[in-house]
Order: C-alpha cells, then sequence, then structure tokens
C-alpha cells in the first residue's frame, strides 16, 4: 500500500534523531563520560552534546578551561544529552537555560533536579525518559516549582511534565492550572484515568501523545484548545468528551486511538484537521454545520459505512477517506468544489459516490466521481466489479483515480484521454491488460505500481519518458516493448517484474534509473542503448536468470550492485574502448559482485591491457579481444544457427523464441520458432537471442 499515511510517532522520533550537532568548540572529560561545549560570550559556554558511559552518574561542572580561559556553564543545550545511559545528572547552578530535547531518551534516568537559577526549560526536555519518576526543583526557583514530583511553573497555572515513571495509576489535574503543555503527559503508560479541572483552556502539542493505558477522559467546558496529537496513539481509549466549547483542533489530535469507536466533532470549528480522527474505529461520523473544509487524512481508516458531506463544507482534502474498509455510500453536498487526491481509495465495498444534483463543480456517473463537464475522471469506487470503459469525453485520469481497485479486471481508455496523472491505476491487482492511447506523454509515477495480474501494456510512441515506479512489482508482465522516443526510464520503473523475460530498449532513451530492472528474475538479456553514460546502482541487481548484457561506448560509470547476483551471465560484451570505471563503496557493492568471474568479457581488439589493470574488470579472468565480426558462438545448449546464401540466417533445433537485434540495440526480428526457421536480413551486424543462447552474426 501506498505510503499515505504519516506515522507520526516514528516520523518525530527519526527527525529528533537526524537533528544536527554543530562542532563544538572544546571538549571536557568528566567521571562518567565527556562533554562538548560551545562558546557563548567571552565568559559563557552551552554544553551542546555528550558521551556518556552506559550507567554513569554525570555531574555538569559550573566552570569550564579552555585556553587558559575560565568560562561559566549557563546552558544545557538543545538534545545535549538525547538518548544518554545516564542514570543521574547533576545539573549546577550556574545553568539558566535547558533546551528543547535536553534530557529526551535518557531511559536509565530515575531524577532529576532543577536549580535555582533556571530560567527556561524548552518543550520536550524529557521526552521519553521512560524511568523518570520524579522532578524536583529548588525551592528558592523563581520560575518553576515542583509539587509531587509533577513540574510546573511557579504560579502553577502551566503544568510542564508529569514524569513517565511516577507512582500510580491516576491523576487530578490541580485547579488553577490553566495550559497542560507540549508533550506534559507524553508516554505516561501507567496512566489510566486523569481529571482536568475546568480552569484548563489549553491541552497543547503532544499532550497526552501515547498513554497507551488512558481508558477514558473528560475534557470540561473550559477548554478552547486541543493541539496537535494531543491524544494520539492513546490506544486503549474508550470514551471520550469532546465540548462545543473547542475552536481550534490541532492535526492528527486523536490519530490512532484504536478503541474510540465513537466521538463527538465540535460544533464550533471550521476545519476538521489533516489526520485529526485517522485510524479510530469510529462508527459514525457527523460534521458540523461550520465546517467549511477536511483536511488530508482526517478519517483515514475509520470504521464508518456511509457518509454525508454536507452543502457547507466546500473543501474535501487528499486522502481523507482512504482505506474505510466498511464505506459503502458516500453523498456529496451542493457545496463542494474541491476534492483531493485518493479521497476515497481503498474503500472496498463502495460501489457508489453519489454527489448533488445543484452541485456545480463534480457530477456522479453509474457511481464514478468526474468533475462536471465529465472531463476528469477523478474517483472510480473500489467496489466496483469487472471492467470499465472511460467515457470518451474524458481527457484526464486524475491521480489516484483507479488506485486499490481490486476488482477492476479491464479498462478501455480512449483516444481522448491526453493525461494519466501518477498512481492512477496503484494496486489495480485484477487489471489484465492496458493500451496506454497516443498522445500520452509521460508515465507517471507508480501509475500502474502493484497491477500483480497485468500481463500485457502497449507504450504508445508518443511516451518519451516512463517515471519512477510506474510498473514497479507488475509480476506478471512477460515482455515490454518501450517505442522509439522513449529518453528516460526513471528509478525502479520495472522492479520486481518477476515474470518479464524480453524488454526492448530503444535508441532513444540515454538515460535508465537506479533499480529499474531489479529483481525481474526471468529477464534473460539486456542490450543498453547508446546514448546511456551511467549504468545506475542496481539497475539489473539480482536478475538471476540475465545470461549476456551488452555495455555500449557510451557507458562510462557503472554503479555499485548494478549487476549483484546476476549469477546466470555466461558472457558481457563491451564496446567501449576506455574500461567504464566500476563505482562502489565496499566489496559487495562491486557492480559485477558474485557473477562468475571467468565468462567471457567480449571487449575491442588492442584493449585487453587496459581492462585488466582497471580496478574491478582485473577481477574478470577471460577478456576476449574481437572486431565484432564473423560469428561467434557462445552456447548454453545452444540451436544450431549457419549462414545461408550470403544474407539468410538457418535456425534448426530449436523451440522457442528469437529475437534479432542489432548491436545499436534495435530489435530487428522477434519470432518463434518451431524446430526450425529461415531469416532473410540485409548485410550487417547482429546478435542473434534465444532462451539459452546469443550469436554475434556478420552478414
Amino acid at each position: 500500500m501506498k505510503n499515505f499515511y504519516l506515522n507520526l510517532k516514528l516520523s518525530i522520533l527519526m527527525l529528533i534523531m537526524a537533528l544536527p550537532i554543530s562542532a563544538s568548540d572544546f571538549s571536557v572529560d568528566v567521571s562518567g563520560g565527556i562533554l562538548n561545549f560551545n562558546i557563548t560570550s567571552p565568559t559563557t559556554v552551552s554544553l551542546e552534546s555528550t558521551y556518556i558511559a552506559s550507567s554513569a552518574e554525570v555531574t555538569i561542572p559550573s566552570v569550564v578551561y579552555n585556553n587558559e580561559v575560565i568560562y561559566e556553564v549557563t546552558a544545557i543545550g538543545n538534545a545535549a544529552f538525547e538518548g544518554s545511559y545516564a542514570t543521574k545528572i547533576n545539573i549546577p547552578e550556574t545553568v539558566t537555560t535547558i533546551e528543547e530535547y535536553a534530557f529526551a531518551y535518557c531511559s536509565e534516568l530515575t531524577s532529576i533536579s532543577i536549580p535555582k537559577n533556571v530560567t527556561n526549560i524548552g518543550n520536550r526536555a524529557f521526552r521519553r525518559c521512560d524511568n523518570l519518576a520524579t522532578i524536583e526543583v529548588d525551592n528558592n526557583n523563581k520560575y518553576y516549582l515542583s509539587e509531587n514530583g509533577v513540574l510546573y511553573n511557579k504560579e502553577k497555572t502551566m503544568l510542564i511534565k508529569y514524569p513517565v515513571k511516577k507512582q500510580g495509576n491516576s491523576f487530578s489535574i490541580p485547579n488553577g492550572v490553566t495550559s497542560i503543555e507540549f508533550g506534559a503527559f507524553e508516554n505516561c503508560e501507567n496512566l489510566i484515568s486523569v481529571t482536568i479541572p475546568n480552569s484548563v483552556i489549553y491541552i497543547k502539542d503532544y499532550a497526552f501523545d501515547s498513554c497507551e493505558n488512558l481508558t477514558s477522559i473528560t475534557i470540561p467546558n473550559s477548554v478552547t484548545y486541543i493541539g496537535e496529537s494531543a491524544f494520539g496513539e492513546c490506544l486503549n481509549l474508550k470514551t471520550i468528551d469532546v465540548p462545543n466549547s473547542i475552536t481550534y483542533l490541532g492535526d492528527y489530535a486523536f490519530w490512532d486511538c484504536e478503541s474510540l469507536t465513537s466521538i463527538n466533532i465540535p460544533n464550533n470549528i471550521t476545519y476538521i484537521p489533516e489526520g485529526a480522527y485517522a485510524r479510530c474505529p469510529l462508527s459514525e461520523i457527523i460534521i458540523p454545520e461550520k465546517v467549511t473544509s477536511i483536511g488530508s487524512e482526517a478519517f483515514v481508516g475509520t470504521s464508518i459505512s456511509s457518509i454525508t458531506i454536507p452543502d457547507n463544507v466546500t473543501k474535501i482534502d487528499d486522502y481523507v477517506f482512504y482505506d474505510c474498509t466498511n464505506l459503502t455510500y458516500v453523498n456529496i453536498g451542493s457545496g463542494v468544489e474541491e476534492i483531493g487526491a485518493a479521497a476515497f481509495s481503498y474503500c472496498e465495498p463502495l460501489t457508489a459516490i453519489n454527489v448533488a444534483e445543484d452541485n456545480n463543480y463534480f457530477m456522479s456517473q453509474n457511481g464514478v466521481l468526474f468533475n462536471k463537464t465529465k472531463t476528469t475522471l477523478i474517483q472510480y469506487p473500489c467496489g466496483k466489479q469487472g471492467g470499465y470503459a472511460i467515457p470518451n469525453t474524458v481527457n484526464t485520469i486524475a491521480e489516484s483515480a483507479f488506485e486499490g481497485c481490486k476488482n477492476l479486471t479491464s479498462v478501455a481508455i480512449p483516444q481522448s484521454v491526453n493525461t494519466i496523472e501518477a498512481y492512477a491505476f496503484y494496486e489495480c491487482e485484477s487489471l489484465a491488460s492496458v493500451s496506454i492511447p497516443e498522445g500520452i506523454s509521460t508515465i507517471e509515477e507508480m501509475t500502474f505500481l502493484g497491477c500483480t495480474s497485468l500481463k500485457w501494456v502497449n507504450i504508445p510512441s508518443s511516451v518519451n519518458n516512463i517515471k519512477n515506479s510506474a510498473f514497479e512489482k507488475c509480476k506478471s508482465l512477460t515482455s515490454v516493448t518501450i517505442p522509439e522516443g522513449v529518453t528516460t526510464i526513471e528509478d525502479n520503473a520495472f522492479e520486481e517484474c518477476s515474470n518479464l523475460t524480453y524488454i526492448t530498449i530503444p535508441n532513444s532513451v540515454n538515460s535508465i534509473g537506479a533499480y529499474c530492472f531489479s529483481d525481474c528474475e526471468n529477464l534473460k538479456s539486456a542490450i543498453i542503448p547508446e546514448g546511456v553514460t551511467i549504468i545506475e546502482e542496481s539497475t539489473f541487481g539480482n536478475c538471476s536468470s540475465l545470461k549476456w548484457v551488452k555495455i555500449p561506448m557510451s557507458v562510462s560509470i557503472i554503479s555499485g550492485n548494478a549487476f549483484l547476483d546476476c549469477n546466470s551471465l555466461s558472457e558481457i560484451f563491451v564496446l567501449s574502448t576506455i574500461p567504464p570505471t566500476l563505482s562502489y563503496w565496499y566489496d559487495e557493492a562491486m557492480p559485477f559482485y558474485s557473477v562468475n568471474k571467468s565468462i567471457p568479457v567480449y571487449i575491442y581488439k588492442g584493449t585487453k591491457a587496459a581492462y585488466k589493470a582497471a580496478d574491478g574488470w582485473c577481477e574478470f579472468t577471460n577478456f576476449v579481444e574481437t572486431n565484432f565480426t564473423g560469428i561467434e558462438e557462445n552456447e548454453i545448449s545452444a540451436p544450431e544457427i549457419k549462414i545461408v546464401n550470403g544474407n539468410n540466417i538457418e535456425v534448426n533445433n530449436y523451440y522457442g523464441k528469437l529475437r534479432v537485434v542489432s548491436l545499436s540495440g534495435q530489435v530487428i526480428k522477434d519470432i518463434i520458432v518451431n524446430g526450425s526457421a529461415q531469416i532473410t536480413l540485409p548485410k550487417g551486424v547482429y546478435i542473434i537471442v534465444t532462451d539459452n543462447s546469443s550469436k554475434k552474426v556478420v552478414l
């Protein structure tokens, strides 16, 4: 399935781990590790990063020395101790600032004391300190206080951090608190219930994120603000009362609350934010009258069986109802002016999308969603069975229009269509054949990715670019002819087409992307056209049936793993007089790694010394110098092939597919031989390719 859905928890972790650590000005060894400092003024430094030994107690010095200068330590920088194994960290009284993520992921830290001069503590300073049981604050601190191990501002109007490992499974927030701060209860897995007083106005971003055992919570009418992912991944949250006092709801506010079957959407919001209720098993959704826009992924993966979009809504963003696997009925109101990509994709039971007749922007015909003029096909319901003929009024098949339509067996695309957008037929698993009409210039990224039953595709001569993963995982494709005029085949275009046996690449192609034919396990031969200068990383990696390859004179670089594990390679033709550079970063990434180095490598006469001296090429032991004329047989149970009467090629004792190819890569003939055949050709140099052999012939 396409990676449409933001896993916030993972993404944020990756972001934090990737935070750049600026080069420190100097380092100091202390008991338990190394502290790295940046000079912030002529007399002060900030602790920027650390290396702490396992289970160590660390004392941050109040002053440090460098080049005979004494500096006072006044700050603990962003992520300074992130992921350290310190069990105790002693902070000196000189510190005034503790920045964001300063102690994040200190998994062995059990307690910490904030000294009296700290004036600022950044968001998530103690994120995922999974054994932190108490946070203490010096009584003389003017900005912060601690009560029963919980961190507040001095006025106790902001609850800043509830320690993850604090004893007890319930907690009552003191009356007077107006703001539950960024990540205040994040990952508090011990908590089952929390009582929020009427004084609270703000529930900030990630406030209760990943409180996995929280089962119920009541939000009082005083609350007007619920931040991003405030209750995200509260996996056991079954009930939550959301008051109509809410005027702001953050992205992903309740995402992945996988036990939450019902929730009321506040009446006073005008926008349902991105991912707000994604992956909640909601059985019913009622959109309030003030809502005018629904953000992307807002209801992804919910359990609703029907949805009515009221007339007040003007915009339905991308993926709003994606993967709602119980959805059978959709009614779009008269006010909707914009519908994003894949809004109803992967809704497997959905057989019809209905639109109000007085809608000025959209219409429905036989349950299929179009723009009002029926020139753009926007969404084909996934629950429809069999084949479909696109009306000849259509000129654009929109992004993801047929995505996830697993029961679509055939599609007739009229000549009126001149644009097929990305993901249009993504994972149409039953689609067996498709003819792309003349006029299409680009096959967009992932257009047919995962069409595992696709056996035949016609690519028209108008196409000049085949984009990333366009036919990836089309596992039933056996042969593809790419027309003259195509110049670029991008990364992964035919990756994992495991039954692809033959591919015709025209001379017009000058760029073939990385992993383009990777894992095409049955591909038998590859003729790379003149004009291609680089064979990219893993282009033919794991093509385990590849018997021979022709590398043209234009290729100057062959990248790492280009022919990785092509264990059936029996011959290589290299037309360059200068050995192409084999680019790899370690031995196992060598372009011909695991290829038998005793197979014949055909090169021009007079170039053997250069190849034997070239890095990587020197591992091959059987260089055959040739002028690429005459007949040179390289047999693996080969059929009998001979020249008759000067310009006839006679084939005997062979049953199967036979291809005649010029040295430039152009396919001259493509035939099936049943025992014997005779082929008449003009004078020239040809390569005869069969299932189990290749021969070069000069007529």
